[in-house]
């Protein structure tokens, strides 16, 4: 395969240029294909497993055709820029002398396309196949000729009309003006014939017939899931050549090979807390360790255990009781998975908020603490800046800071080339399912990964089917093993029509859950319940006897709504204005959380809080770590009230330690269109439930309503199905959303101390905004700096659902205020200046 055989001419012909440099067609497609068989070879994608899955009236494919569409998905990535032949985008985008064209377009993607679909017309008249068998096989190739056309901009929604018209306006375009395919070897060819009507025609008759209609098959995801491999290898690879051009330097591939990963496993049962499971492990009766450690050391055995029972499998459950250790164990499992597959060669944390992430990170630098500098623990969000290693040093020269690889920086976060990387599950989605360039240069990376999903439940249960079956087609397509892991965790793959059962690797989770360390680490009380709907003025009352009658506890109170927690601090600091009482909310910003937290739980400068309350919301029910001794809550879901039990008695180390339901508000005003909501802890039943841990029967509640409503509204599941096999790309990324509802962000203005120097909103805002103007670095290293100082606009940054009414200045969905003394507070116990919603916006209901 070369792209000469293409072309007509013995002149140059130039894909790229800077200032006097200029890169050849042929260079430039050369390199893309060796960058893609870099990435397939070092990745480990074997592109010839995943046509396997493609099939042809419900057979799978011949010998024959895999070969015909493995070399069509690597000539789409070669010939992606073939359209460059364009005499106008020659002459003007690479400044050769030829002559002027009335065409006036130097366009090439869809050219590529055109010409791309030309070639395979002409090998299609050669061969000897059924008019079907060749129609199924034109129709993968137009829609990769559609990928090519795309490889500059998004994936827009699949329709064949639409995009065989783009062809047909394009062709002619190129018959008029014949001297654009000047530098094309077949253009006479392609003059005789329309192709480009000739295959989209062909395709959409053959295809719309009732045997092999797309939209008429049973959901199949293959040929979606391919079409978005290619999309991701083309963007990919033309990234890494045109960085390779432009940079004058090779992009180094960041992969686990077995070297790597003995290094990694060496490090891990060096630490402390895996030799003390191993010390349990040789003698169980060991009097030193505690009885919650032995508890722990034993789920970890035998999860491991199981896994290498079952080490070929795509996708792991891993139930286990809050505070047992999942995030040692789940890191276990992963290092065994990589150990034990050759094909596996990273690993991927996935959270529900980024708490859970800053505290899994500091885990795990904690364990792989010797091997930071060589293998990157990376956090993946939106408020993580891209650093690298130097810049995490206490006292960093101002010459190393100079040092930085912008360009490395920034490429390796676009491609998650991480050994282990940290990330939210809204940015897992948006690289599975998302439809931009960025967002799927990380797509081919995932690929052989192992992904650990934490609190899966937290997803929009309104998917949970379809996301479920799209789990479980990735991990089968992109050779991704998941392990799902959760202390409530729902069996979500019996929602799946094509009956398929993951692996659990806890046999018998009663061994754990109802053992008495954990089942009764927290006694419940539900007779606040039988009160009814209690007003705010009751709640205090309740809460203020509750403590009296503890005494100096730790003590932990949830409300639903922010507005009702801003009220019970209120009128609780006015009836008791000496207890220390903190307010804990979402509406708090990331600075001012780490800071209370540290201050209930202890620093190594500072002893833990004895005698407090807490006032929150339910960003305490998740990635918050704080140990409660006595806990008052709001009921919700079901998992919400296990997630917040988790928050009491955390090393199981206290008695008599308890929690009381109440009832406020309504969740649904949070939980919207949440099937779990239809029972509450009002139900006897439920009560039971969470005494037992157990959640199975309550989800198979849940299911079976899931089954109900999938009878009645059949239409909304083949919906999807239609979706996919009409590779409606941007229906599904919208589909697939996990957080389907708009923030705001106001940037405010007041004084913070980090590290014993004082920071303010307005001199951040106004660096970041010079950051953002200024054009005189390059695209990475302006990038790398906006993320360092959108870590610093975190400090003042909070986040509401209404949009703003009032600001000084905006920046894209920023919305800065200089002076914002109405609605902010300094805390009387903290050193931390608070936001007032209540006090910005008028309708306390819409937070």
């Amino acid at each position: 395969m070369t792209i000469k055989q293409y072309l007509d001419t013995h002149s140059t012909l130039y894909a790229h240029s800077e200032n006097s440099r200029k890169e050849t067609l042929m260079a430039h497609s050369e390199l893309v294909l060796h960058y893609y068989y870099k990435l397939s070879g070092q990745n480990h994608i074997n592109l010839n497993c995943m046509i396997d899955k493609l099939t042809f009236d419900e057979e799978v494919l011949d010998q024959d055709d895999k070969t015909i569409l493995a070399h069509a998905f690597e000539e789409a990535i070669y010939l992606h820029d073939l359209g460059k032949i364009n005499s106008e985008f020659q002459r003007v985008k690479m400044g050769q002398q030829i002559p002027k064209s009335d065409y006036n377009n130097t366009n090439h993607s869809l050219l590529s396309s055109l010409l791309y679909l030309d070639i395979w017309e002409d090998r299609f008249k050669h061969l000897a196949k059924d008019e079907w068998k060749k129609a199924f096989l034109r129709y993968i190739i137009v829609i990769f000729s559609y990928i090519i056309s795309r490889h500059h901009t998004y994936l827009e929604d699949f329709n064949l009309h639409d995009y065989s018209q783009k062809l047909n306006a394009l062709y002619e375009e190129v018959v008029k003006h014949k001297e654009v395919l000047t530098f094309y070897l077949f253009k006479d060819r392609l003059i005789k014939t329309s192709i480009a009507q000739k295959s989209a025609e062909d395709c959409d008759f053959r295809l719309e017939t009732e045997k092999y209609c797309i939209s008429d098959q049973e959901e199949d995801t293959s040929l979606y899931l391919l079409a978005k491999l290619l999309y991701s290898c083309l963007v990919t690879c033309d990234f890494l050549a045109t960085y390779e051009f432009f940079n004058q330097k090779k992009p180094c591939f960041y992969y686990l090979n077995t070297e790597d990963k003995n290094a990694l496993i060496k490090q891990f049962e060096c630490s402390d807390i895996y030799k003390s499971i191993q010390e349990y492990k040789a003698y169980h009766e060991n009097p030193e360790i505690k009885p919650i450690n032995k508890l722990r050391s034993s789920l970890f055995i035998e999860t491991e255990e199981q896994l290498k029972r079952n080490i070929g499998q795509s996708i792991y459950y891993l139930d286990a009781p809050t505070g047992s250790g999942k995030t040692i164990i789940s890191m276990n499992l992963a290092l065994n998975l990589l150990k034990n597959r050759d094909n596996l060669n990273k690993i991927v944390y996935v959270f529900p908020f980024n708490t859970l992430i800053d505290q899994t990170k500091n885990k795990l630098d904690e364990w792989f603490s010797d091997l930071g500098k060589s293998y990157r623990i990376q956090v993946v969000n939106s408020v993580t800046p891209i650093v690298q290693e130097n810049e995490k040093r206490e006292q960093v020269e101002a010459s190393l800071v100079e040092q930085i690889d912008y360009d490395e920086e920034l490429l390796r976060r676009q491609l998650l080339q991480y050994p282990v990387t940290l990330t939210s599950h809204v940015n897992l989605f948006n690289h599975l399912f998302g439809i931009g360039r960025e967002s799927n240069l990380g797509l081919a990376t995932l690929a052989n990964s192992v992904v650990i999903l934490d609190e899966i439940q937290s997803y929009r249960n309104e998917i949970w089917p379809e996301m479920i079956q799209m789990l479980n087609d990735i991990s089968e397509m992109y050779h991704i093993v998941f392990i799902i892991m959760s202390a409530t965790l729902p069996k979500l793959d019996q929602l799946l029509e094509r009956k398929q059962t993951f692996t659990p690797l806890v046999v018998n989770k009663r061994k754990y859950f109802s053992h008495p360390i954990f089942k009764n680490r927290v006694l419940l009380n539900y007779d606040l319940l039988n009160e009814g709907k209690l007003s705010v003025d009751r709640l205090v009352q309740i809460i203020i006897q509750t403590k009296q009658k503890h005494g100096e506890v730790r003590m932990l109170v949830e409300l639903i709504k922010k507005a009702s927690a801003r009220k019970v601090y209120d009128q609780l600091k006015h009836d008791i204005p000496d207890q220390m009482i903190i307010e804990l909310t979402g509406d708090d910003s990331r600075f001012t959380r780490k800071k209370m937290i540290n201050l209930i739980q202890g620093t190594e400068d500072q002893p833990p809080l004895k005698d407090v309350v807490v006032i929150a919301t339910q960003v305490i029910e998740a990635g918050v770590d704080i140990d409660m001794d006595v806990g008052m809550k709001d009921i919700s879901l079901l998992d919400s009230e296990e997630q917040f039990l988790g928050r009491i008695n955390r090393s199981a180390s206290k008695k008599n330690c308890w929690a009381y339901f109440f009832d406020l508000d309504s969740a649904s005003m949070i939980y919207k269109k949440d099937l779990r909501l239809e029972k509450d802890l009002r139900n006897l039943d439920y009560q039971m439930d969470l005494i037992d841990k157990k959640f199975d029967h309550f989800y198979q509640l849940v299911f079976n309503r899931f089954v109900q409503i999938r009878d009645k509204r059949d239409e909304h599941f083949r919906y999807f199905e239609s979706m996919v096999n009409g590779l409606q790309f941007q229906c599904i990324a919208n589909h697939l959303v996990l957080i389907d509802q708009k923030t705001y962000s106001l940037v405010l203005n007041f004084p913070v101390t980090i590290d014993q120097r004082i920071l303010t909103g307005e001199s951040t805002w106004k660096a970041f905004k010079q950051m953002l103007k200024n054009d005189r670095l390059s695209y990475a290293e302006q990038r790398v700096k906006l993320s360092m100082l959108s870590a610093q606009l975190d400090y003042f940054t909070f986040n509401t659902l209404k949009k703003p009414h009032f600001f000084d200045e905006r920046v894209g969905n920023l919305y800065y205020i200089q002076n914002p003394s109405d609605f902010i507070e300094k805390d009387q116990f903290i050193d931390v200046w608070k936001f007032r919603p209540d006090k910005y916006v008028e309708d306390d209901d819409l937070l």
